[in-house]
């Protein structure tokens, strides 16, 4: 009977850990990384011409998605893991894009590139086999 109620526990506390960790990762990555982007590229947006308007409207959309999965996630909508995962593939196809072919500024030390795009990738990934194991249970 106690290993029943500690069981239990436990599944109680990870169904609320996981959600909150998942909200952290989508929100602190791109929302946060396109608001940096978006003031950084704001004064030099007209000479870098129509592209970097595309491509700042891009990473805008990835923003939103990255949020709208968080929202869902929060109100337990049944669209959530497959927002959550929506956001998972876009976030890191936008950080490698941003980091190796973009036309906006970057604070990035070209020697952090690898490192930090690799941990991206990865993070999304061990997300992905998370949510695909949750997603099947």
């Amino acid at each position: 009977m106690r290993g029943s109620a500690a069981g239990n526990l436990t599944l109680l506390v990870m169904s609320r850990v996981w959600p909150m960790l998942l909200s952290a990762t989508l929100i602190l990555w791109w929302p946060v990384s396109f608001t940096v982007e978006f003031f950084s590229a704001l004064a030099s947006l007209g000479q870098r011409g129509p592209v970097a308007v595309i491509e700042l409207a891009v990473h805008a959309a990835v923003a939103v998605a990255a949020v709208a999965a968080v929202r869902a996630l929060s109100i337990g909508l049944p669209s959530a893991l497959l927002l959550c995962r929506v956001a998972l593939v876009c976030s890191p196809l936008a950080t490698i894009q941003s980091f190796y072919w973009s036309l906006l500024p970057h604070q990035t030390m070209p020697g952090d590139k690898l490192p930090l795009a690799a941990t991206g990738v990865v993070v999304s990934v061990l997300w992905l086999i998370f949510l695909g194991r949750r997603g099947s249970a």
